[in-house]
């Protein structure tokens, strides 16, 4: 087995980028994964290609995330690391970025993290 042997692990932003990076390596490290993202059709190919299960999640809804973060405990027996790589960037010059885009960044990005996730660790 390799360096994550028997680790449960959970990434969220799973379906692209640096998360998709992480479910295609992990798993053959030995690692058991869960992941969570948007894109259903690459979050059945990445569980076909890897071997890992995928949770269509949005990170910004707290209901969404409560579910997913039970159904992957469940699926895992626990969680032992929690990735949360999540993250989207609107390809705009700053001076052109809305309020709405603005608060769509900052809610996946930050307040997800902090205000959706970040309980499960607290105890």
């Amino acid at each position: 087995m390799g360096k994550l042997a028997g680790k449960r692990i959970v990434i969220t932003g799973g379906t692209s980028g640096m998360g998709e990076a992480m479910v295609q390596a992990f798993p053959s490290q030995g690692a058991k994964v869960v992941f969570w993202g948007r894109n259903e059709v690459a979050g059945k190919r990445l569980e076909e290609e890897t071997g890992a299960v995928f949770i269509k999640t949005e990170i910004s809804d707290k209901a969404a995330v409560d579910k997913a973060m039970k159904q992957s405990a469940e699926i895992l027996g626990g969680i032992d690391v929690f990735l949360n790589v999540a993250g989207i960037a609107p390809g705009s010059p700053a001076e052109d970025i809305t309020e709405d885009d603005w608060e769509m960044v900052m809610g996946t990005n930050a307040t997800a993290l902090i205000s959706q996730t970040y309980p499960y660790f607290l105890t």
